[in-house]
């Protein structure tokens, strides 16, 4: 996967429960259709990418003992909105050297809940697959750090937006 990506991932997914984004703005409605919230009971728990319609990249931190529902096509964790879909995570694929620290990624399979007739999330205008950069990234790249969260106007979790530059030539 491409350094860029992982360097995205390492920031959104650290505190996507809906916690204040430093130095965020809103994201213009469905401007990131391949965000995903990965959802405990109803609340938002990590943060991830639909990379291809039955998987989703996130952190290796994220992995939990109880089943994830992901929910994709949202510009708001808070309302109800018709482009939402929602799929459950059917297995976790945690990098085989991940130790706590180092080497923080998973993929997860996901399936359509709400579709009996597919297994895999249905891409449309509001849900898209991630374009993934090949290639290396070079030092104070331009990058984007996207995630759910509260900018402090009104308590609701709203898709956020963060730019920032990539510090090392190595993550």
């Amino acid at each position: 996967m491409a350094d860029i990506f992982i360097l995205m991932l390492f920031f959104v997914l650290n505190g996507a429960d809906g916690s204040h984004i430093v130095g965020g703005r809103d994201s213009a409605p469905h401007s990131r259709p391949y965000m995903a919230s990965l959802q405990i009971q109803g609340r938002p728990n990590c943060g991830g990418v639909l990379v291809r319609e039955d998987f989703v990249l996130t952190a290796a931190h994220c992995a939990v003992p109880l089943q994830y529902t992901v929910v994709v096509g949202v510009n708001s964790l808070s309302g109800n909105e018709a482009t939402k879909q929602e799929l459950t995570a059917v297995r976790s694929f945690p990098h085989p050297n991940y130790d706590g620290h180092a080497n923080d990624i998973m993929l997860l399979k996901v399936r359509n809940v709400s579709e009996s007739n597919t297994i895999n999330v249905q891409l449309t205008e509001a849900v898209q697959l991630i374009a993934l950069k090949t290639g290396r990234i070079n030092v104070a790249t331009q990058c984007l750090t996207v995630g759910w969260g509260d900018i402090g106007d009104n308590n609701t979790l709203i898709l956020n937006v963060v730019t920032g530059q990539t510090l090392a030539s190595k993550c």
